[in-house]
């Protein structure tokens, strides 16, 4: 019998990033809350954004795809916008 090995990221196609760096990957209001409350305290450029794996098996590496969301905060509000071109 034949022995496929896979390996099934969908459940998290997406991804919390601050500075394109991965922070988490959790449920959506999860990410967008936590969003919000990053950009707001960090003064950074935070997106939730699709997740693109790079390395091997044994060392995945998690990398930022396409934005879905940008959060930037100016003054003392916090503004999400759609990072889908």
């Amino acid at each position: 019998m034949e022995t496929i090995k896979i390996k099934d990221f969908t459940g998290s196609c997406f991804g919390l990033f601050m500075e394109g760096e991965f922070v988490c990957s959790d449920d959506w209001q999860a990410m967008r809350e936590q969003a919000v409350r990053l950009a707001y305290r960090q003064e950074k450029k935070v997106s939730i954004s699709a997740i693109k794996y790079e390395g091997t098996d044994e060392d995945p590496v998690i990398k930022e795809g396409q934005p879905i969301m940008q959060f930037s905060k100016h003054n003392d509000t916090v503004y999400i916008v759609g990072g889908i071109d």
